[in-house]
Formats: structure tokens, sequence, C-alpha cells
């Protein structure tokens, strides 16, 4: 968040509401102990949708930095399409593809994401 220039105070408020957060896994209706979540965020929290697409932002521009795509529409480059929960890359070539698939996973393990390469 503080690559997007974000106010200091809300990030502090958003790592307050997260930190000693706990979990616990709701089976055939019953409630499991409650366990230490350490990282990730809440599950149907509104916020949580909004913080996942922030750090994705983040990986996609580490990925562009210096990536120079051969697919060109009307003008506009062209080197991935993103949807609510995931990215779908493109290449001009084999070669580009893969270039951009290695960038794309440093990027987010950079930042703790694994990629699905599939």
């Amino acid at each position: 968040m503080e690559n997007f220039n974000f106010d200091a105070n809300l990030i502090e408020v958003i790592m307050v509401l997260h930190k000693d957060s706990n979990s616990a896994v709701l089976l055939n209706i019953i409630c499991e102990d409650f366990f230490h979540t350490s990282f990730g965020v809440w599950q149907g929290c509104l916020l949580s949708l909004a913080l996942f697409n922030i750090c994705l932002e983040n990986n996609m521009q580490g990925t562009h930095h210096n990536f120079h795509t051969s697919i060109s529409i009307r003008g506009h480059l062209l080197c991935n399409l993103r949807f609510a929960h995931g990215i779908n890359l493109v290449g001009g070539s084999e070669v580009e593809l893969q270039n951009l698939t290695t960038r794309l996973e440093r990027a987010a393990g950079a930042h703790g994401m694994e990629v699905s390469i599939e």
C-alpha cells in the first residue's frame, strides 16, 4: 500500500485490524478450535478483495517493469488480461510468454504469493 501512496494512518489501521487474528474451521455445523492466523486476509471481508487487488496490482507493476511486449491492439500494448481472482498472461512467442511468467513468479514470490502456472 505504501507503493501506491496510501495514507500511513490507514495502513496502520488495517494492520491493527489483522494483528492477532484468529480463525476456525466450520465443518458439518461444528466449529473447530480457533487457531492463530499470522498472514492473509479474512474470507468474506469486504476489505479483503481490495487488499488482494492492491497486492495483485503491485505484482503486475513489478512484472511489467522494463518489459516490452510484441502484442499491440490498436496501438495499445497488451501482455495480460486480469480478472477478479486471476491473471492470463499473453505473449507473442513462447519465449516472451516464458519471460513474462518468470517475471510474474518473481514479483509474486517477493510478496509471499505463489503463482499457478496452470
